[in-house]
């Protein structure tokens, strides 16, 4: 689980260093996949929320009921989806993800939900089926 080290401990940067934008750069840089950029103005959670529900390029992911390595992560604050991240399947399954307030990390699932994020939603990219 090395090839994780580069990406913990960049700060966020709206637009480019978002949650978005690092798992576009994992997914490029470890499975030569070209995710679409999506843009929005990441401190605006209206402009987030509305992103994450109606991006033509959401039509690729695949809910699954069990996480997979290196699957898209939706999560919610307020009932609907305004983050997203990666699964790893590493002591029982962590979230590489990054914030405005902490930078990228990557956390056990229980942190997340202590710290007020719900609803975990997986999805498979259709190339990775």
């Amino acid at each position: 689980m090395n090839w994780i080290i580069p990406y913990l401990n960049r700060p966020w940067v709206n637009g480019e260093a978002d949650c978005w934008e690092l798992f576009r750069d994992i997914y490029k840089a470890q499975l030569a996949i070209e995710l679409p950029k999506i843009v929005v103005n990441a401190k605006n959670l209206v402009e987030v929320i509305k992103a994450m529900e109606t991006h033509p390029h959401l039509a690729d992911w695949h809910p699954v009921d069990k996480p997979q390595h290196m699957c898209l992560t939706f999560w919610s604050q307020h009932k609907r989806r305004s983050h997203v991240g990666m699964y790893i399947d590493v002591d029982g399954g962590r979230i590489l993800h990054t914030t405005q307030r902490t930078g990228s990390v990557c956390q056990p699932i229980n942190d997340l939900i202590l710290q007020g994020w719900q609803r975990p939603e997986f999805h498979v990219y259709k190339d990775l089926l």
